[in-house]
């Protein structure tokens, strides 16, 4: 702001943006590639029928690498998750009441 003209130095990088669906959306890629695609319009945003209504944050008490791992690995899904969130921390909860019966997921 205190000088005449900006300084040969004085550089900035721009990226491709737009401005869609109330988000401001910015392309970058590593070789400097232009986009190759670009997001479509949703009608419910713009004409307001579809609005924000807050999120969810979960916390999960694990190492991160255990989520990646542990989604891959199929054979554990049955064993480790198949008790339903009814149970709490009973694990034979599951088929011991009618509503376990309904509520457990049973992976196929």
């Amino acid at each position: 702001p205190y000088a005449s003209k900006v300084p040969s130095f004085a550089k900035t990088k721009v990226w491709p943006s737009l401005e869609i669906n109330g988000f401001i959306f910015i392309w970058y890629d590593v070789e400097g590639r232009e986009p190759h695609f670009y997001l479509d319009e949703m009608p419910e945003i713009k004409k307001g029928k579809w609005a924000y209504k807050g999120c969810t944050v979960h916390y999960v008490n694990c190492h991160i690498e255990d989520i990646p791992e542990n989604g891959a690995d199929i054979a554990h899904l049955k064993t480790v998750h198949e008790t339903g969130v009814q149970a709490g921390s009973k694990v034979d909860y599951n088929l011991s009441t009618w509503i376990g019966r309904i509520l457990t997921h049973h992976w196929k």
